[in-house]
């Protein structure tokens, strides 16, 4: 796995429209896991494909489901992540 470098607010790759992911490889496998690994580096809590200069439709989320409702992290806690795929918004309100 290698940190990625993300991309700031206003550059021009935030605006532009993601290509479907088509082959569900290695590449894909790894990118996901690097992907993991920046967020994790930047205590931020989600990351999408743009964010760091691959133009797919990927992102990854903290997955916190299994926490305690106080926000309490247990000792040995493993971090845990939700990864999205080509994902769509079928509605909104």
């Amino acid at each position: 796995m290698a940190l990625r470098t993300i991309v700031q607010d206003g550059d021009p790759i935030l605006t532009k429209v993601c290509r479907p992911v088509t082959n569900f490889d290695e590449r894909l496998a790894t990118l996901l896991d690097d992907m993991k690994e920046t967020l994790a580096d930047a205590n931020g809590y989600g990351l999408v494909g743009p964010q760091v200069g691959v133009m797919r439709r990927v992102f990854i989320s903290l997955d916190e489901r299994d926490l305690p409702e106080d926000g309490a992290v247990p000792e040995g806690y493993e971090t845990k992540f939700l990864e999205f795929v080509n994902p769509e918004i079928i509605e909104q309100s």
